[in-house]
């Protein structure tokens, strides 16, 4: 069967890491797998969500400034998650594209220098590869079994 996954991103520098699995010697049919997919898929990306709310953010809050720390949260994405704000501009649009600028640094336009940005959120991604992994894969494992699957 073809693989699936998701994906946990960083605002501003796309994907971090990539969650793929693969079922093999299922005796189970497409068909019956295809019934339960989007419940997984829906489950997989809670369970992304929650490892990153556990696992990610009280070490990056800790050590970004109270204004852009405060505010940080997961998010879902179709296909994925990703570190972003709740702080929203006077228009009410999300300021996640200035969080990446922040972290990342960069040239704005109509700026005439660029940035150097701190990177905490992107080290801290990468610092964390290893548990957020294991918690993702005990997830999955866990909704596939809910489901009838076998899985390890």
């Amino acid at each position: 069967m073809a693989a699936k996954g998701g994906r946990l991103s960083v605002a501003g520098s796309g994907e971090r890491i990539g969650v793929q699995f693969k079922i093999t010697g299922a005796e189970k049919t497409s068909a019956e797998f295809a019934a339960i997919r989007k419940d997984i898929n829906r489950r997989m990306r809670d369970t992304m969500v929650r490892v990153g709310e556990s696992v990610l953010l009280p070490d990056i809050v800790g050590k970004m400034p109270a204004r852009w720390g405060d505010t940080l949260r997961i998010e879902r994405q179709r296909d994925g998650v990703f570190v972003g704000s709740t702080l929203t501009n006077r228009s009410g649009h999300q300021l996640n594209r200035a969080l990446g600028w922040w972290d990342f640094g960069g040239r704005r336009r109509r700026d005439t220098s660029s940035r150097e940005g701190p990177h905490i959120i992107v080290r801290e991604v990468n610092s964390h590869v290893s548990l957020i992994d294991e918690a993702i894969r005990a997830g999955i494992v866990k909704e596939f079994r809910g489901h009838g699957f076998e899985a390890s």
